[in-house]
């Protein structure tokens, strides 16, 4: 073999390695990213999970005035997180599950069943009340779901 043929030789493999190295650095970068949308994402779900899960009990009468005012706030403290990160891990506005949030927790305490009833074991909502707060929750779930179609379409910082 002559110079011409090992530099050749070296050529491949430079070329092979550089592709190499590459090739690992962007799928290790795109799985680092996939990672945290899919954190990000589990935790939307598991918010809205427990939203409907929260709005089941109040709807069928099986939580108390205490019981969901606490809950209110466990909820607002999880919102205020998720989107305190998201929006610094992806640059997204960080008020729009807050404010859907607060403004289903305005109406829901507005409502004198739980003043009326907070010594009760648990809360019954007129279906006048129930009929006032399903919009608001629905925002709440629209909310969720818009705040995961963006992640997806965002760029990582």
């Amino acid at each position: 073999m002559n110079t011409s043929d090992w530099l050749q030789l070296l050529e491949i493999a430079v070329t092979a390695a550089v592709g190499i190295w590459i090739a690992t650095t962007i799928q290790n970068k795109f799985a680092k990213s996939r990672t945290l949308r899919d954190y990000f994402i589990n935790e939307l779900i598991a918010l809205q999970s427990d939203y409907r899960s929260f709005v089941n009990n109040i709807w069928s009468a099986n939580i108390s005035s205490r019981a969901i005012k606490d809950t209110l706030k466990s909820l607002s403290g999880r919102i205020e997180t998720l989107d305190k990160y998201m929006h610094k891990k992806f640059q997204l506005d960080n008020s729009l599950i807050k404010e859907a949030h607060v403004k289903f927790q305005q109406e829901l305490t507005y409502a004198s069943e739980l003043d009326d009833q907070f010594q009760l074991p648990c809360v019954e909502l007129n279906h006048d009340t129930k009929i006032r707060l399903m919009p608001f929750h629905d925002k709440i779930v629209e909310a969720i779901t818009e705040r995961v179609i963006d992640i997806n379409e965002s760029k990582q910082l």
